[in-house]
């Protein structure tokens, strides 16, 4: 058979203050500055004594009492309540694979000889994200994307001498995962054109003339587009032709001779959908 393997410092302040007083008639206590009513001192009149007004301690005045600031309560700053620190994400995928489609061309090279293989990526399920950066731009991440198998398809190499040999090819169990840093692609944070390539990692099995073979090797995606409703849904869109995404070399064997076969997957199109 023939086997193609794919791939402190902290500082201290303390003072203290001491003011005159007088008392009201009605027993209260009035400084300098003015009557507080609620003995925190703050002059917000909600008692918490932290002088922003929403009452809950903290002083970050988004009333969640958490101290971060984003609102959601959970503590991590991401704003997405979830706590799990990883921004705003959607697993649900928008409609079926045929809807979230993404086409690429294989590539397989050998002895001078190629053949060029048309792929359709057709998404069954993954995860989108996006975490805001709070200065008008944010982090984008294709978390996972779960792909249907590609059915068996032949590659045929011419190789001279050697004659045309046919290798038939199939993919399962095909994943496409983030494998570099957490939102290293840039948006703006409403959505928009993307800024940098994203490692990426494909997993799954290959079977090649019916011997399966682990598929494992790392890639990136091209720049592309994201339309982005916080909270809600987000897609990416890529449209280059050009890119090659991935680049491996396998081991096959021709007529009992090992082989090394160069295996590219070059241009991406396509839009990827997902909600909450």
């Amino acid at each position: 058979m023939k086997k193609l393997w794919l791939l402190g410092l902290v500082t201290t302040l303390s003072f203290s203050l001491t003011t005159g007083c007088a008392s009201d008639s009605d027993g209260t206590s009035e400084s300098e500055t003015g009557e507080t009513g609620d003995g925190d001192g703050d002059g917000d009149g909600d008692g918490d004594g932290d002088g922003d007004g929403d009452g809950d301690g903290d002083g970050d005045g988004d009333g969640d009492g958490d101290g971060d600031g984003d609102g959601d309560g959970d503590g991590d700053g991401d704003g997405d309540g979830d706590g799990d620190g990883d921004g705003d994400c959607f697993p649900s995928i928008v409609g079926n694979a045929a809807a979230n489609t993404l086409t690429t061309t294989a590539t397989a090279t050998a002895l001078n000889a190629s053949c060029v293989l048309p792929i359709d990526l057709s998404a069954t399920g993954g995860e989108l994200c996006v975490e805001d950066n709070g200065d008008g731009s944010a982090g984008f991440m294709v978390v996972t994307l779960n792909l249907e198998d590609v059915p068996d398809t032949i590659c045929s190499l011419d190789l001279g001498l050697l004659g045309t040999q046919n290798i038939t090819i199939a993919i399962s169990n095909f994943v496409i995962a983030n494998g570099g840093p957490d939102f290293e692609v840039q948006i703006p944070s409403s959505g928009g054109a993307m800024t940098g390539n994203q490692v990426v990692q494909a997993t799954g099995t290959l079977t090649a003339d019916g011997s399966d073979s682990p598929l494992d090797f790392p890639g990136t995606l091209p720049e592309g587009d994201v339309t982005y409703a916080a909270g809600t849904s987000a897609s990416a869109t890529y449209a280059d032709g050009a890119y090659e995404m991935l680049n491996q070399d396998i081991m096959t064997d021709v007529m009992g001779f090992p082989v090394t076969v160069n295996f590219t997957l070059t241009g991406l199109n396509g839009t990827v959908s997902f909600e909450k």
